[in-house]
């Protein structure tokens, strides 16, 4: 079940059936894309289905509706949106986009094999799922391959695209950040984690953040230069961690961290 709150009082706006296994991405307030990956056998085959949010388009109560839907061969991943498009990453076959108004002008990614993408500036990177490694880099319309980043390295943390061009990608021992324009190594720093598994990256302003399930790590963007490693929680909190994949979210300043058991922990960056 598919479930759209309103963000002022968390009244459900729309309440939409999807199948057991789907991923959901939304776009702004007006549609969201879910995929259906559907058991692994033969090709893989699996939908993805857009529906409108809201309570209705200009009062026609169609909150919900369902606006198209397209097959998706080879194993669909978590979708994502981004500039008039939908990204779905494919265990099997590689990265396939759609226009996200039509479900329409699909393009293939000539079989670059990625698990997990971010799309900024008309650049979208993606881990490879392949014997590479790395972190590939594509134009985002027309999915051409423009750069490996890190060949040979095994990405465990999900990388960060920043602004001008920067990437930032960890490997669990080392963090790095690149300069896609120039494909320049900025700096790389050494790293150690407490329960061993690195977390995501996350630009915040001038920093650069590594969320893992037991510490927050901040890195000053411009020289790779430790700044802290805090645990996020109260002190009799110890005990707990962080999701699975440490997901926050930073903005205006501040860090939003979640828990294993569902509290939010906010903190000035």
């Amino acid at each position: 079940m598919l479930d759209v709150l309103g963000l002022s009082a968390g009244a459900a706006r729309v309440r939409a059936g999807r199948r057991d296994g789907a991923s959901v991405a939304c776009h702004g307030t007006r549609s969201g894309y879910s995929v259906y990956a559907g058991p692994f056998d033969g090709d893989g085959t699996g939908l993805l289905t857009a529906r409108r949010l809201g309570s209705g388009h200009e009062g026609r109560g169609d909150g919900g509706r369902e606006l198209w839907r397209v097959p998706v061969p080879g194993g669909p991943q978590q979708p994502l949106v981004a500039g008039g498009r939908v990204y779905v990453p494919r265990l099997l076959q590689g990265l396939v986009s759609y226009d996200a108004r039509t479900g329409g002008d699909r393009v293939d990614s000539d079989g670059v094999s990625c698990e997990w993408g971010q799309v900024r500036d008309g650049r979208l990177v993606c881990v490879g799922a392949d014997e590479q490694g790395g972190v590939h880099v594509l134009d985002a319309r027309t999915l051409k391959r423009r750069a490996l980043v890190g060949r040979g390295r095994h990405v465990r943390s999900g990388p960060a695209l920043g602004p001008g061009g920067l990437l930032a990608i960890g490997d669990g021992e080392t963090v790095s950040l690149h300069d896609l324009d120039t494909g320049r190594t900025l700096w790389s720093e050494s790293v150690e984690h407490m329960d061993g598994n690195p977390g995501p990256l996350y630009f915040a302003d001038d920093r650069l953040i590594q969320v893992n399930g037991a510490e927050i790590t901040k890195f000053a963007v411009a020289s790779g230069e430790p700044l802290s490693r805090t645990y996020p929680g109260p002190k009799d909190w110890e005990t707990d961690e962080l999701l699975q994949n440490g997901e926050c979210l930073a903005v205006g300043g501040i860090l939003y961290v979640t828990f294993s058991d569902g509290t939010v922990v906010s903190g000035y960056l």
